[in-house]
């Protein structure tokens, strides 16, 4: 069966993470048929389907979306995804599981099966799922063993919905990025309050180390951060550099489930949708980043390097700084604590949200970068090849740091089609001797 004739069918999902073909040579890893997902078929067949509002209701963030006013409780039901998100995360997870998530289509698919590869390589254990913005995309990841989400249905209904926020009609220049941003924020926020752990990725990043190595233990959100000049993208977050601005990448970010999380990600999505009705629309092109930066603003949110509770000699993360990953080092990180309160859902007075930094000088976001930074990342190309484990900390290479990982989002303002876009991109990783297909 192909992906166009099924779009109709309400198991279209279910046959595409159903089949689990020969992967990309040994490396792509495969998932196999759980519970669940017999579960779903033997069921579903004879059962209606529950709401969207239903099923998050029945979920961890029940609590927190039935005390949501009535309002926001709407807007937020216009953009959830149907049963058919859910059953597909729980065909391909469990709870507690550390979640991959990334969103791709038709042009960045290859790329999106480059971050696979080198995540493989790297031992990571990260369940990877591909959310699709068309059904051929579906049936390239599936083909190479990479479980696949699209929904024909909800696409619309969000072009839809979006169409009325932003008083426009039809399909007009660059609305499938407006539609991107909505899929990834309501896949997210349904993910964590299913249980999951969900690390959100964007197509066009590699990384040569297992992330996870990094993530601090207990923190809500672990996210990458670039320094940028426009402060609507940007904030005045790190403590040590108050004269200048950085951008929390939403690009790249890790959400760890639990009350707290799952309260911030309704919030922000309720935030969003807020900003989306009162704007007419987004003609900036990133509300989601823009939002999620303009947030954290609000609350004032101060990180703190990591060297300073660090060792300086050895680099390893102290005892005494309250924050511990797997790697035993973040020297280049940052850290922060800060007091929360939603205004959307409810929370405790002694609330508080821990955020982490990755690893600043050793994941880079730029498509220019000096000769020596290139070496660098060439050698960290080689040593991944030779599933080389040794010396990724801080300063093992004669004083010399690994890299962790790349995003190619230098390209992403450029001028051109979506094809000549992502063709720099993937440019971009042949030329730092990083594309593994």
């Amino acid at each position: 069966h192909t992906c166009h004739k099924m779009r109709s069918t309400h198991f279209f999902f279910i046959v595409l993470t159903g089949i689990f073909m020969a992967c990309y040579g040994s490396q792509v890893s495969t998932l196999s048929a759980n519970p669940p997902l017999e579960y779903s078929i033997k069921t579903r067949t004879d059962q209606a389907m529950k709401s969207p509002m239903e099923l998050l209701q029945q979920s961890a963030c029940g609590d927190l979306i039935r005390s949501v006013t009535n309002d926001s409780r709407d807007h937020l039901e216009k953009v959830l995804p149907n049963e058919r998100f859910w059953t597909f995360i729980r065909m391909n997870s469990a709870p507690a599981d550390d979640i991959m998530l990334i969103d791709t289509e038709i042009h960045s698919w290859k790329m999106m099966l480059n971050q696979a590869v080198a995540l493989k390589m790297a031992g990571s254990k990260l369940k990877l799922l591909a959310v699709a913005h068309d059904s051929e995309t579906c049936s390239h990841t599936i083909a190479k063993g990479i479980p696949c989400y699209y929904d024909h249905q909800w696409y619309n209904e969000l072009a839809h919905v979006y169409g009325g926020w932003a008083d426009t009609k039809g399909p007009y220049p660059g609305y499938k990025l407006h539609l991107v941003m909505l899929v990834r924020m309501m896949t997210t926020t349904v993910a964590s309050c299913d249980g999951r752990n969900v690390f959100l990725s964007d197509s066009d990043v590699l990384f040569y180390r297992d992330p996870m190595d990094y993530v601090f233990e207990d923190v809500n959100i672990m996210i990458t951060a670039a320094p940028i000049g426009d402060q609507q993208w940007s904030g005045y977050f790190f403590s040590d550099q108050p004269g200048r601005t950085h951008s929390l990448n939403n690009g790249v970010v890790h959400y760890k489930s639990n009350n707290v999380t799952n309260a911030f990600l309704l919030t922000l999505a309720a935030h969003c949708i807020s900003s989306l009705i009162a704007k007419h629309g987004d003609p900036d092109f990133g509300f989601l980043q823009t939002q999620f930066n303009f947030d954290f603003k609000s609350i004032q949110l101060k990180v703190h390097p990591s060297r300073d509770v660090s060792n300086k000699t050895t680099h390893r993360l102290t005892a005494a700084a309250g924050y511990s990953n797997t790697a035993g080092e973040c020297y280049d990180c940052y850290h922060g604590t800060v007091p929360w309160r939603s205004d959307i859902v409810p929370t405790s007075k002694t609330s508080e949200l821990r955020v982490g930094i990755f690893p600043t000088s050793r994941c880079i976001s730029s498509n220019s970068v000096p000769q020596r930074t290139l070496e660098i990342i060439v050698a960290s190309t080689e040593a991944l090849k030779k599933q080389d484990r040794t010396n990724w900390g801080w300063g093992e290479l004669g004083g010399e740091s690994r890299m962790l990982c790349v995003h190619a989002n230098g390209h992403a303002r450029s001028t051109g089609n979506d094809t000549t876009k992502m063709s720099a991109k993937e440019e971009w990783f042949h030329k730092i001797n990083s594309w593994f297909l």
